[in-house]
């Protein structure tokens, strides 16, 4: 898997609402971190995920009705020693803990997480 994140976008390059691409995320039960291919959809307010951008089958999907994104300096406690950039998620039942490959990917996701509440 890349770390390349995609934005999709449906007519003017400026208002492109949905976004796509490589984030490791946390699980809530055994907390290992693992790859996914997720999917923000700005116009149902949902994030899905994948296990790889080629599945089919869905892993997931986070509701983001009420959503808060935040970068976060330290890694959370249990993250891999790996160089790469944190943030969480917070949404009115959990908060994720999800990481990028490269800070500027980072910084993206969380932008589009806060657009939706705008």
């Amino acid at each position: 898997m890349t770390g390349v994140a995609h934005s999709v976008f449906d007519g003017d390059r400026s208002n492109a609402r949905n976004h796509k691409g490589t984030l490791y995320k946390r699980g809530q039960m055994l907390r290992q971190w693992k790859a996914r291919w997720f999917v923000l959809d700005a116009e149902r307010n949902r994030l899905t995920y994948y296990n790889s951008e080629e599945d089919t089958s869905l892993q997931g999907h986070i509701d983001l009705g009420e959503v808060r994104a935040n970068l976060l300096k330290n890694p959370p406690p249990g993250a891999p020693k790996e160089s790469r950039t944190y943030f969480e998620l917070e949404t009115t039942k959990r908060t994720y803990y999800l990481s990028a490959a490269q800070p500027k990917d980072a910084k993206e996701w969380v932008e589009r997480f806060n657009a939706l509440n705008v």
